[in-house]
C-alpha cells in the first residue's frame, strides 16, 4: 500500500525537502519504531511523494503519519493532500445503492493540519444525532480511499440540513487551517404515493407548456 502525497505551492521544493527528511527518520520515531516502512520517495507524475507501507497500516498508523507531516510543514505556505488506497477497492456507488433513503458525505482535506481536522470532525459527528462516522462492513473509511473522512446521515438530508452542517464544519475546522471539499451522495427511494403525485405534476406541467406553445404559435 502507498500513501500518496500531492503538494500545492508555493514552496513545494521546501515541502519535498521536509518529506525526504521525515522519511529518513521515520523508522526512528518512537511510536512507529515497530512499524515497517520503506523510505518515502519523490515521484515524477501526478503524485509528488509517496510512502510505501510494507505492512497494512491501521487508522492509528495513518493518523500518526499525517500528524508527523503536519508538524513537518509548520511555517510553510505549502498545502498537501494524502491518499491511501487498499488493494481491495470499495465501490462507494454500490454501497450507496444498497442503503436507500440515507446519504453519505465525504470530505477531502488539504492540510496542514489534516490530523486536527479529522479529530475535530470526529467530535462534531459525535455531537450530531443525525450523523455517525461512515464505514463499510464496520470498517472505518477515515484516511482510506479517495476521501479523508466519511459520515453517514441517518436519513436522506434536506438542503437545509446540509447547509446547516456546513456552517458547523466551517466553525469547527477554523483552528485547524485546512481547506476542504465535501461530496454528499445518497439514494432516495420514492414512495408509490409520491411517484403518482410527481407523475401528475409532470402531466399538468406538460399540458400547460403545450397550451403556451399554442398561444405563442398563433399570437
Amino acid at each position: 500500500m502507498f500513501s500518496e502525497i500531492k503538494l500545492f505551492g508555493p514552496q513545494i521544493h521546501k515541502a519535498l525537502e521536509k518529506l525526504i527528511k521525515l522519511s529518513e527518520t521515520l523508522k526512528e520515531h518512537s511510536s512507529l519504531k515497530s512499524k515497517v516502512y520503506s523510505h518515502g520517495k519523490a515521484i515524477m507524475g501526478d503524485i509528488d511523494f509517496a510512502f510505501e507501507w510494507i505492512t497494512k497500516p491501521t487508522i492509528d498508523d495513518l493518523m500518526e503519519l499525517v500528524t508527523l507531516i503536519d508538524h513537518a510543514f509548520e511555517g510553510l505556505l505549502t498545502r498537501y493532500s494524502i491518499t491511501t488506497k487498499n488493494k481491495k477497492i470499495v465501490n462507494l456507488e454500490e454501497v450507496i445503492e444498497s442503503t436507500p433513503n440515507i446519504a453519505y458525505s465525504f470530505l477531502k482535506f488539504y492540510g496542514p493540519s489534516i490530523s486536527e481536522a479529522i479529530q475535530a470532525m470526529t467530535r462534531l459527528v459525535d455531537q450530531t444525532p443525525l450523523l455517525k462516522e461512515g464505514n463499510i462492513d464496520n470498517k472505518p473509511l477515515t484516511l482510506i480511499g479517495d476521501y479523508d473522512f466519511a459520515l453517514k446521515w441517518s436519513r436522506y438530508p434536506e438542503t437545509d440540513d446540509i447547509v446547516s452542517f456546513l456552517k458547523k464544519i466551517d466553525k469547527i475546522l477554523a483552528s485547524s487551517g485546512v481547506w476542504y471539499t465535501i461530496t454528499t451522495k445518497g439514494h432516495l427511494v420514492v414512495k408509490e404515493d409520491d411517484s403518482q403525485a410527481l407523475k401528475h405534476i409532470r402531466q399538468v406541467k406538460e399540458e400547460a407548456e403545450g397550451e403556451a406553445r399554442k398561444v405563442t404559435r398563433f399570437a
